[in-house]
């Protein structure tokens, strides 16, 4: 039996999406506003870890019940199948599409020293096989090379090998197995934030401090913690939990006003963390005036692209990084701004995000549709159920 599509969780993807995207234009491109003033832009990293959560009740949404009493052989290649279709074919487009810009930045002086040691790390080709095999995460770098943003994809898929051996631990009936379980996801992002991060965590040969930020030291268990509490999440969908409190339009913005105040005001991010799976009940719960916004056909297009639009922003950004010294064009300040102009930040970010909409709009119909539909089959072919998985 194929389970019902949830409308209202495409769009939220696609606006996790964007968030990142402006994470990522005030960190390199240019500053969008003062520390001082609020910390949600800065906290922007954060909507990652709201993808691991919302792909780990996806999955189990639309999984769960192939593989929750055993996994057979042939269901678990099929899965494979469409987890390898989902996801690498727009991995190795824009690996070799980072790789390709990489030269030509490589190739003109770079004026200030840590641009120069980051890019050298970035478009270092000895990464590319560990890219290809989803490693690049796994501490074996100073930072996450080439697509910078696949080391999230790639612990993503580490997690797609084993989602179904957890189906069957994670689908339990009583509410005191569900509380343990809770528990044990709990332990494991402290685990992460005050040991794991503090322990290994180093970026451009930088120590990190207690963080959930970790995105090329041992991240797979970032990932894993917060795949793992997406798929509980899911559990307590199935039975219904709270949803007479939580399908009410008022909840659900009340979700999202604690979500930004909390990153606004630097809250803990564990706490951030745990209002996710909140998010994700109140969206799916919700038939009423929620639903009608995030059912509506801009937000569900968006929500289609979200994949595009979170693989392809950072080429894009190398690329306009590659090509502004030889077109005589601004060299993005990024992270060396000493004097920011937060008009022309928000400015580069409008621009940023309308060229990253079209591109993902083309690289959704012509690279992701296309290769699902070649590797799965035409029956499988469902605006649907790509935004759906």
């Amino acid at each position: 039996m194929k389970s019902a599509y949830l409308s209202t969780l495409t769009p939220l993807r696609g606006v996790a999406a964007v968030l990142v995207l402006v994470f990522h234009s005030q960190t390199f491109i240019h500053p969008l506003v003062s520390s001082h003033v609020t910390l949600l832009m800065q906290k922007g990293w954060l909507w990652v870890d709201f993808f691991f959560v919302l792909s780990g009740f996806i999955l189990f949404h639309v999984y769960g019940e192939t593989f929750r009493q055993r996994v057979e052989r042939y269901a678990y290649l099929q899965y494979l199948r469409a987890r390898f279709a989902r996801v690498y074919p727009l991995h190795f487009f824009t690996l070799f599409w980072v790789l390709a810009v990489g030269a030509l930045i490589l190739a003109n002086p770079i004026a200030h020293p840590l641009w120069n040691r980051f890019f050298h790390f970035i478009f270092d080709v000895k990464t590319v096989p560990a890219s290809l095999v989803m490693l690049q995460a796994m501490h074996l770098f100073p930072t996450a090379p080439l697509n910078t943003v696949s080391w999230s994809l790639s612990t993503e898929w580490w997690m797609y090998l084993l989602f179904p051996l957890l189906t069957p631990l994670l689908a339990v009936s009583s509410r005191k197995q569900r509380l343990i379980w809770l528990l044990a996801i709990a332990g494991l992002f402290g685990l992460v934030k005050y040991w794991l991060v503090p322990e290994f965590g180093m970026h451009l040969w930088q120590r990190q401090s207690a963080s959930l930020n970790t995105i090329n030291d041992f991240a797979f268990f970032r990932c894993m913690a917060g795949f793992a509490l997406g798929m509980l999440t899911c559990r307590w969908f199935q039975e219904g939990s709270g949803k007479g409190w939580l399908s009410r339009d008022i909840v659900f913005w009340a979700v999202v006003s604690a979500l930004l105040l909390s990153m606004h005001f630097d809250g803990n991010e564990l706490i951030t963390v745990a209002l996710f799976p909140f998010l994700i009940l109140a969206a799916a719960y919700n038939h009423s005036g929620v639903y009608r916004l995030l059912a509506a056909r801009p937000a569900q297009r968006l929500g289609d692209w979200s994949f595009s639009i979170y693989m392809v922003h950072m080429p894009i950004f190398f690329t306009y990084r590659g090509l502004a010294p030889f077109l005589g064009m601004p060299v993005p300040e990024g992270f060396v701004s000493q004097h920011p102009n937060y008009g022309i930040g928000w400015l580069c970010c409008l621009l940023f995000l309308i060229v990253t909409l079209v591109a993902a709009s083309l690289t959704f119909q012509y690279v992701e549709v296309p290769a699902r539909s070649y590797f799965n089959g035409k029956k499988f072919i469902s605006s649907k159920r790509y935004g759906q998985v």
